[in-house]
């Protein structure tokens, strides 16, 4: 069986002018498939060392994937321990001011109610001795009343008598 491979093609019509080149035998179908014959020691070894080569390609290949996804994933690893320290340490800033915020409030808090404790506790002093007044006002007027409802009674037990 013949390939060719044709040139510019036929020149002005004329099949003849054509160029026709025989293919390589790589183009060729293979007879050796259909013999019983093995292949010849130089195309096993051949065969062997191809796998070889390709075997050495992949290993290669992976070994410098798992070299370059390695250093990547320790970089990554790094980088995110940076990245979460930083976080936290700004968390921490974060929260520290807003403790001392929130004490400084409760401070102010703390000093307000405490005014207001105080003049509380002065209008109760002033309500204690005004009630404290009265009461002794009220004491003496009972006293009063009653030595008057004695002398009232006596009287009309005089006059009764």
């Amino acid at each position: 069986m013949e390939l060719g491979c044709t040139g510019l093609g036929p020149v002005n019509g004329n099949p003849s002018s054509a160029t026709t080149r025989e293919a390589p035998d790589y183009y060729k179908p293979s007879l050796k498939a259909e013999t019983s014959e093995p292949p010849p020691l130089s195309t096993l070894r051949y065969n062997a060392f191809m796998s070889l080569v390709i075997w050495t390609y992949i290993f290669g290949g992976a070994t410098i994937f798992a070299l370059v996804v390695g250093v990547f994933s320790v970089w990554n690893g790094r980088m995110t321990r940076r990245e979460l320290r930083e976080v936290i340490e700004q968390g921490n800033i974060r929260t520290h001011a807003l403790l001392e915020r929130m004490n400084s409030r409760m401070e102010e808090t703390d000093r307000s109610h405490t005014a207001l404790l105080e003049r509380m506790n002065s209008r109760m002093e002033e309500t204690d001795r005004s009630h404290t007044a009265l009461l002794e006002r009220i004491a003496l007027h009972m006293q009063e009343m009653d030595r008057r409802h004695t002398e009232l009674l006596s009287q009309l037990l005089k006059q009764a008598s």
